[in-house]
């Protein structure tokens, strides 16, 4: 494949149409392998792979993606783009695209049922900008951050996390998902969209923290039920003046070097929580005692 080229043609380019596509490979174009713009298009068992750009750039469209494969291609897997944009995706892996695996911007909405983005050379899922929106169920995002170009792994400068919220007013919700082995973090939000949650999540062994929050006082975000351990940073860190995320039955354990660190006047409200083997410190809280929370029925 050549350089990436964004503004190649792509080898499929459908525009204001509907139609269907099964059982189909579109490969080494030196741009984008499938451009949709204001369409309604399906995609089962089908392959991006190897294009120059993107696998899929969808415009202002709706696209199913149902057991595909997005693989190889020189920037993201699939990146969606526009107010009025929605993907839904299922059973799909977007790997070792080199860029992000899988892109919500500008407005996009992108939902995801059992599909894995691993081993992209930034990051695994972004969402950016805001009203920007994913949700995702029942997936791993494991190893991103990792250049395999010409099979040999090196660190990337622009990404590294699993998954980056990034810009004020984007969206992000995960339920039964895996966050593993990423390069840094494993899920980074900064400033999300009120509502933004992680329930009954794995956040494991990542080469930073596993889980990073940013928020305001009108930040409303729920972690529950999730297990953030042995990750090589701090387990959890959540920063903001008066952001009060509420974290409630979640397991931090094996993290190094605290289980949970709070800053900048952060005020989590931390409700059944087990804290236990961590590096030094299962609880950092720093600025006190300007900086306080609650912890209700620690265990």
């Amino acid at each position: 494949t050549e350089a990436p080229d964004a503004g190649a043609p792509p080898v499929v380019n459908v525009i204001g149409s509907k139609l269907a596509f099964e059982d189909c490979v579109f490969e080494k174009g030196r741009g984008t392998g499938v451009l949709l713009v204001s369409a309604s298009v399906s995609f089962t068992q089908c392959e991006a792979r190897r294009n120059g750009a993107h696998g899929f750039l969808v415009k202002t469209s709706n696209a199913k993606l149902k057991d595909c494969l997005l693989e190889g291609n020189g920037n993201d897997g699939l990146r969606a783009y526009g107010a009025g944009c929605i993907v839904e995706i299922e059973k799909t892996v977007s790997r070792r695209n080199g860029d992000t695996g899988l892109v919500a911007e500008n407005g996009a909405r992108i939902s995801a049922r059992k599909t894995d983005s691993v081993e992209n050379s930034e990051n695994g899922v972004a969402v950016l900008g805001a009203d920007s929106e994913a949700f995702w169920q029942e997936g791993v995002i494991q190893g991103n951050g990792v250049s395999f170009r010409g099979e040999v792994a090196g660190d990337s400068e622009r990404g590294g996390q699993g998954v980056v919220v990034e810009k004020d007013g984007a969206f992000f919700s995960a339920t039964e998902t895996i966050f593993t082995r990423n390069w840094k973090a494993g899920v980074v939000m900064k400033y999300p969209k009120s509502n933004s949650s992680l329930s009954r999540c794995r956040v494991e062994k990542n080469q930073g923290v596993g889980v990073i929050i940013y928020g305001a006082v009108t930040t409303v975000l729920r972690i529950e039920d999730c297990h953030i351990t042995g990750n090589d940073a701090e387990g959890l860190v959540v920063s903001g003046a008066g952001f009060r995320p509420v974290i409630a039955r979640a397991v931090m354990s094996g993290n190094s070097p605290d289980g949970l660190a709070v800053f900048e006047l952060a005020e989590p409200q931390i409700e059944g929580c087990k804290f236990e083997g961590a590096g030094q410190n299962p609880i950092n809280r720093t600025e006190a005692p300007a900086c306080w929370y609650w912890l209700r029925k620690l265990i």
